[in-house]
């Protein structure tokens, strides 16, 4: 009774549902405004890619990556995909999937949070997830939110729903919520059903039994080789590991820098905190989610890092973070409201769990705040007193707000070194770039937690006009700004692509290369790429994929047409902005490669590497392509007006394109 009066006091529910409404519905336009879409990237090329290859067997299919798939027939998303492109391009239906995916993650958390807090509490958590940063794991690869086309999204908004609903006693919602997270992404529903299945055991040692039979099960089928679980007592073999130690360092937590675990331990910390102040389904719920991220990440370490299980690493358990990394940036304000109003000594333990999580960057510091934090917090539940108490919460505060402000600093002098290195070399900066920065996330928080804190909602007529202003100023923020998309993107995206481009590279079979490809090959030409980034993103799934990839990628460095870089992105210790230069020795070698491939698209005007008997021609994109480019130097643009196509044969189908050493200029 008294949860649910402060409910109605704290949360605005039934004495001002219509301002509760509009601070509800604005979480949807800042999610958009601080995730905008980019367009075809990261994952979004894998599964689009997939669509696309399923509607052209005969071009796109014949990829490598698509011919040696093991990834997307695990996933409801291929089927989804197909069918948005039956009445889509596939610009268009990646930003609707994109768009959809968001929405239902919203839903999702929205669920999980008023599960675990209700009114402006479970609002303030929502905000803190959305503004606060959403990694987890190493090197910035992974995210818990993103505007990208992939079944992720959909897959941890069931997930979500589902813990919600078990933290509220709702069995078969949770199961089948669970069971659509499976269907769209096997990977990311595990740790949901081990938090479930660790809840229940929690509530009722009984479930003990079951649990236990179904791991059981698991080991069984590993010994009688029964597919997949066979795979967990096969080690993966020495060629196919050094592949992916050496381009996919971040499945390997021996292999992460030692910063990656200061967010995991403040995380942590932040939600052991949560769970001592909650109580009855909601602690075991915090404790679970806990409990899980720590088993993931030591079986992935132990099993899928030092002892290399196929079956371990290709589940890569060190993603059951993720759920931690949600509730983590949620507990902040969860515990922000439950230490507000307990005296001194609480807020001397929330303003050293602000400033641990400030300084999370910096583990050996950050783990000495997070004892001191949780100590705190145990005095304080235990009603200790703590002599000038309140002094040092003021210093603790006064330290967080230094933290703060330096982090402040240091990110707008990143944003005006981007600016500056625009203005300079001819760049563009789109808002994508200005919202990884990150500038908003800190004030947004703390200003969301804040209107948290106090007894009472505002009074008066202006609280409801304010809220719908506010509602609408968001609105008009995000709708103008989520679409973030770059001009290359842009050109990507474009349905009806550039008939004079697939002229020049002429209809001959085989795969081409287009240096420094980010897919372009795909969508632009609807042709089988050579070798590009997006190839390698599952190669943990197919050891044949793995070494094909290899082995393109190594005679590509050694004919110097692939930076090291693009082939080992977290070992390479230097970086260039420079176009890549084509040798006619490095060209005529990669023509006359086995596998017969038919064009290189490369920036510049470099026809003077055209090998006798190639056929060299120029291209120029309806607007520049320009990208931001991460050197030795620091941030550098290039910027590519032109690009030459070298055609690697002859084409009967272009007769006037035969002659060596033709040039054509569309």
């Amino acid at each position: 009774m008294q949860d649910a009066a402060r409910s109605r006091r704290v949360g605005g529910g039934s004495r001002r549902p219509e301002v509760a409404a509009v601070w509800w519905a604005a979480l949807v336009p800042l999610f958009l405004l601080l995730h905008p879409y980019r367009g075809l990237v990261q994952d979004a090329r894998i599964y689009i890619g997939r669509g696309l290859a399923d509607r052209d067997p005969a071009g796109v299919g014949q990829d490598m990556m698509f011919a040696h798939d093991a990834q997307t027939s695990f996933s409801l998303m291929r089927g989804l995909v197909d069918a948005a492109l039956h009445v889509a391009s596939p610009g268009e239906a990646s930003m609707a999937l994109a768009f959809l995916g968001g929405l239902a993650w919203l839903l999702g958390a929205a669920a999980l949070m008023r599960a675990l807090s209700s009114g402006r509490t479970a609002w303030a958590a929502m905000v803190c997830v959305i503004a606060l940063p959403a990694t987890y794991g190493a090197y910035g690869v992974f995210s818990y939110i993103e505007a990208v086309a992939t079944p992720r999204m959909f897959a941890e908004a069931a997930v979500l729903g589902a813990l919600a609903a078990s933290t509220r006693g709702k069995r078969l919602p949770c199961v089948v919520l669970l069971g659509l997270a499976a269907a769209f992404h096997p990977l990311m529903a595990l740790p949901g059903v081990a938090i479930v299945a660790v809840s229940l055991i929690g509530e009722d040692r009984r479930w003990l039994v079951p649990v236990a039979a179904a791991g059981g099960a698991v080991l069984a089928a590993a010994v009688l080789g029964i597919s997949p679980a066979d795979r967990l007592l096969r080690p993966v073999d020495p060629t196919w590991l050094a592949i992916l130690r050496g381009r996919s360092t971040y499945l390997f937590p021996s292999q992460w820098p030692t910063a990656s675990f200061g967010p995991i331990l403040c995380q942590a910390a932040t939600v052991l905190a949560a769970a001592a102040l909650a109580a009855g389904r909601r602690r075991v719920l915090l404790l679970s989610i806990l409990g899980v991220a720590a088993c993931g990440l030591a079986g992935s370490w132990a099993f899928g890092d030092l002892r290399a299980s196929t079956l371990v690493a290709q589940v890569q358990l060190w993603r059951w973070l993720w759920p931690l990394a949600v509730v983590g940036q949620a507990s902040l304000a969860l515990v922000a409201v439950a230490l507000w109003r307990r005296g001194a000594v609480a807020r001397l333990a929330l303003a050293t769990i602000v400033c641990m999580n400030l300084m999370s960057a910096l583990l050996p510091g950050a783990a000495l705040l997070a004892a001191v934090a949780l100590a705190l917090v145990a005095a304080t539940l235990r009603q200790v007193a703590i002599a000038r108490a309140p002094f040092y919460a003021l210093c603790m505060a006064v330290a967080a707000l230094v933290l703060w402000l330096s982090d402040f600093a240091g990110s707008t002098l990143v944003l005006v070194s981007v600016l500056r290195s625009a203005a300079a070399e001819g760049g563009a900066v789109d808002w994508p770039m200005v919202a990884a920065i990150g500038l908003p996330s800190v004030p947004l928080a703390a200003g969301a937690i804040a209107l948290a804190l106090p007894s009472a909602p505002p009074r008066g007529w202006s609280a409801p006009l304010g809220s719908a202003l506010a509602l609408v100023c968001i609105g008009a923020a995000a709708a103008w700004l989520w679409d973030g998309r770059s001009a290359e993107r842009r050109l990507v995206d474009d349905p009806a692509g550039d008939p004079a481009l697939r002229a020049m590279v002429g209809s001959a079979p085989g795969d081409v290369l287009w240096i420094d490809d980010d897919s372009e090959g795909w969508f632009l030409l609807g042709r089988p790429a050579f070798l590009n980034e997006a190839q390698a993103g599952p190669i943990l799934f197919s050891r044949d994929l793995a070494v094909e990839w290899a082995d393109r990628a190594a005679l590509l460095l050694d004919l110097g047409l692939v930076r090291p870089e693009n082939v080992h992105p977290w070992l390479s210790t230097h970086r260039s902005a420079r176009d890549l230069v084509l040798t006619v020795d490095g060209v005529a070698r990669f023509c006359a490669d086995p596998r017969r491939p038919a064009a290189i698209v490369a920036p510049g005007d470099q026809r003077g590497a055209a090998p006798p008997g190639a056929q060299a021609g120029l291209w120029r994109p309806a607007t520049p392509l320009t990208r931001p480019v991460p050197d030795d130097a620091g941030i550098h643009w290039r910027s590519i007006a032109l690009l030459t196509v070298i055609r690697c044969g002859g084409d009967p189908a272009r007769a006037d394109l035969t002659s060596v050493g033709s040039v054509r200029i569309y």
